[in-house]
């Protein structure tokens, strides 16, 4: 986190990490659009495990006012997977892979307003017992890993794409992850 002088207003920050994620996600982010900027918040993968330089897989939400949000994986500029529409309580036609029907210690939501659309998941409470983080893996793989504490080991939760017919197009115009 970057802040611009001796400001002590949280709004003043020149550069924060969050607005900038990488591969992961973390409870807190925002993942979505400023209308005002255009600025767009998204998933990169890394070039391989070893390799943090961007790699050919981004997560992106599809953020166009008066239109229904989704989740497109793609591998450079070509679909690979897509979720449904939000439907106001999660993305249609697919598993719920949100962390709080993971872990009910947290809530994801989406904000629609005149000057942003996101998708954001943040914890219930200060106690939460549970970390939570979404990789999107250099092989364009969507994961949610868990640890609950005092555990060490991180535990994959859910995954996406899950099988061959959740890649986009394959089988037919209504599967998605």
């Amino acid at each position: 986190m970057i802040k611009n002088g001796n400001a002590t207003n949280n709004e003043s920050f020149v550069w924060q990490s969050f607005d900038y994620p990488g591969d992961a996600y973390l409870p807190g982010m925002k993942l979505g659009k400023n209308f005002i900027t255009g600025r767009e918040t998204y998933l990169t993968s890394w070039r391989s495990a070893d390799d943090p330089s961007p790699g050919e897989y981004t997560l992106r939400t599809s953020m166009v006012k008066n239109k229904y949000p989704q989740v497109y994986i793609r591998r450079n500029s070509v679909i690979v997977t897509r979720s449904g529409l939000y439907n106001g309580i999660s993305f249609s036609g697919g598993p719920l892979i949100t962390p709080d029907t993971i872990d009910p210690e947290y809530v994801s939501y989406m904000v629609v307003n005149q000057n942003e659309m996101y998708f954001a998941t943040i914890a219930r409470n200060n106690t939460t017992t549970v970390s939570s983080i979404t990789v999107l893996t250099s092989g364009g793989k969507l994961e949610i890993l868990l640890q609950k504490f005092p555990n060490q080991e991180w535990i994959r939760s859910g995954t996406a794409p899950v099988d061959y017919c959740d890649n986009y197009g394959v089988c037919g115009p209504c599967k998605r992850i």
